[in-house]
């Protein structure tokens, strides 16, 4: 029987707009059928082939060899060898259509169960689409990996961040992303040297900052809306609530200073609001939502270097859901109808 893609294949997939992803395909090692087809999305200034299997994580080649699942790395617009602008006005008719069409094709190339995994922008992303008044049919389940589901900006810097995504959306209102260190993603020092060799640039422009902030705050407002099941990996939150005048560095520590650029937005990247929306999601009673919760543990869980006789934490937990969510009689559900608002009587 021969394969509808090969082992390590780059793939070109036209997004909705015309944009060309970049995407790469990572094949099972079982001689058994594939189980499922796992879709990785990235984080922000990060690319699929961070993920490749060999590389400095061991996600793909444990759900490869482990889980029997294929595994389609995805690079989303202006990240990685695809095309197009990551500094977007919106996330919907960008970054979210990106993985809808990458989910079409994945789903068409491997017919059968499709799992979402996102890490940070690409968990916001998941998250989202999860809610959303459409979500993808594709997708039986969800894991979300250190999920970017809290930005706060006070209404000063709200009413400042317009104007300059008006006069300048290019600015970097946020400071350069940390990759090592105390405020850094990761203890992983040969993933941080390809990441930083990667992306030697690592900014938060204007637009892109208010583009996440708005579906942030949408995403928020939905959680109870989530279609399918999800696994959602956290750690320990640096700032679960943050106060309308404190502020955090991109890499999550409290600086309490007023420099122009390091106090304009308070954003936790690390592990913000994790808990909150696995309690809504549960709360609503429409699907199973699971928190695995692992300690002292940086942005970028996947690539932490193995401790214990599980290896990384966080893959391992992945691995073990994908099987059972393999193994399980599991269907997206059909989001449930908008309520019909009856209008008043007149008086």
């Amino acid at each position: 029987m021969t394969s509808a893609a090969s082992d390590g294949e780059t793939v070109e997939i036209c997004s909705t707009d015309g944009t060309k992803l970049c995407a790469q395909w990572w094949l099972t090692d079982s001689v058994d059928a594939p189980s499922v087809t796992v879709l990785v999305v990235h984080g922000v200034h990060q690319s699929g082939h961070l993920y490749r299997r060999g590389g400095t994580s061991t996600l793909v080649d444990r759900l490869c060899t482990n889980a029997r699942a294929n595994v389609l790395c995805l690079d989303l617009r202006g990240f990685g060898r695809s095309e197009g602008d990551a500094n977007v006005g919106s996330y919907h008719e960008t970054f979210m259509e990106d993985v809808r069409v990458a989910l079409r094709y994945a789903t068409a190339t491997f017919p059968g169960k499709c799992i979402y995994f996102g890490h940070s922008l690409g968990g916001l992303i998941g998250a989202s689409l999860a809610c959303d008044v459409s979500p993808p049919p594709e997708v039986c389940a969800y894991m979300l990996s250190a999920p970017t589901v809290n930005i706060a900006i006070n209404c000063c810097a709200r009413a400042a961040l317009r104007l300059i995504v008006q006069c300048k959306p290019g600015h970097d209102v946020v400071g350069q992303m940390a990759v090592r260190g105390a405020d850094g993603c990761t203890n992983n020092t040969a993933f941080a040297d390809e990441f930083e060799q990667e992306s030697p640039d690592r900014p938060f422009p204007a637009r892109y900052v208010q583009a996440s902030k708005r579906i942030v705050d949408v995403t928020k407002r939905r959680w109870q809306h989530f279609h399918a099941p999800c696994l959602v990996l956290s750690g320990p939150a640096s700032a679960t609530d943050l106060p309308e005048g404190d502020t955090i560095r991109p890499g999550g520590a409290n600086l309490l200073d007023k420099s122009p650029r390091e106090s304009f937005i308070a954003h936790d990247v690390h592990h913000a609001n994790c808990e909150e929306m696995v309690t809504a999601i549960n709360e609503a009673g429409v699907v199973v939502a699971e928190l695995c919760n692992i300690s002292a543990a940086p942005h970028d869980l996947v690539f932490e270097p193995a401790a214990g006789s599980n290896g990384n934490a966080a893959v391992h937990a992945i691995v073990e859901y994908v099987v059972r969510i393999s193994a399980a009689d599991c269907t997206a559900l059909e989001p449930e109808p908008e309520p019909v608002l009856e209008p008043e009587p007149e008086p």
